[in-house]
């Protein structure tokens, strides 16, 4: 299993995006989310599918609370 961080600019919903972090997790990935932006439409339907997903100005504080700085 690997641990995946992808990097999308846009806080936009974009089909594309959203059907490969779904497929990342279903084969079995550990898959964040991160924009540029500031947390939007995509953030809510990703971690719908419970996926972390951060906003850059969210990312300093969001991340202390995940899996994400542990090794």
């Amino acid at each position: 299993m690997a641990r995946i961080l992808i990097y999308y600019p846009s806080n936009k919903r974009s089909n594309s995006i959203e059907t490969s972090l779904f497929k990342l997790r279903d084969r079995g990935h550990e898959v964040f989310f991160l924009t540029i932006n500031p947390k939007g439409d995509i953030h809510e339907v990703i971690e719908s599918g419970n996926i972390p997903a951060f906003g850059y100005r969210d990312w300093e504080t969001d991340r202390k609370s995940t899996r994400l700085n542990s090794s």
